[in-house]
């Protein structure tokens, strides 16, 4: 606003008629606080269910390192977080949690026939491969149309750092 004021004619001034930041920054808080929580009651639920530390560990490891990536690769498209993109990313929680847990469930279970660990990792991928490339691929069509929309929401989705 600032810089458009000394271009605008005499006598007339920008007035802000409603802030909205607030609201972005407390529903941004929201949504950051609940991803937080979210991932931790996975961990909890996941040792629950498992019981093996290790196998929790490996699942758990893996929610950090996916929103890692994922901000690099936003940064690197020069995207912006908005609601839409951590709510994604929320949701993204759920799914890196089931396909770790397939995975290292696959690993584990050959563990009881004594197999060596290199067949027993080539094994377990191999037996996971379908469910977690048929699980991801289904939640990423359900949810690719939301990146079409147009509209008020399109640009939202699309905004990038200028």
């Amino acid at each position: 606003m600032a810089a458009l004021a000394g271009s605008l004619p005499p006598g007339v001034r920008l007035k802000p008629l409603y802030d909205q930041a607030a609201l972005v920054r407390e529903a941004v808080r929201s949504v950051r606080d609940a991803m937080v929580v979210g991932a931790a009651l996975a961990v909890v639920i996941l040792l629950l269910f498992l019981r093996h530390g290790r196998i929790t560990a490996i699942s758990a490891t893996s929610i950090p390192l996916t929103l890692m990536m994922t901000v690099a690769v936003m940064s690197l498209l020069r995207q912006t977080f908005n609601l839409m993109t951590l709510g994604a990313m929320a949701i993204a929680i759920g799914l890196v949690i089931d396909d770790a847990v397939v995975v290292t469930e696959n690993i584990a279970r050959p563990l009881a026939v004594h197999a060596r660990p290199r067949a027993r990792g080539a094994r377990g991928r191999a037996g996971a491969a379908v469910a977690v490339t048929t699980s991801t691929i289904t939640t990423v069509v359900v949810f690719l149309p939301l990146g079409l929309l147009e509209g008020v929401v399109g640009p939202v989705l699309s905004s990038r750092c200028r």
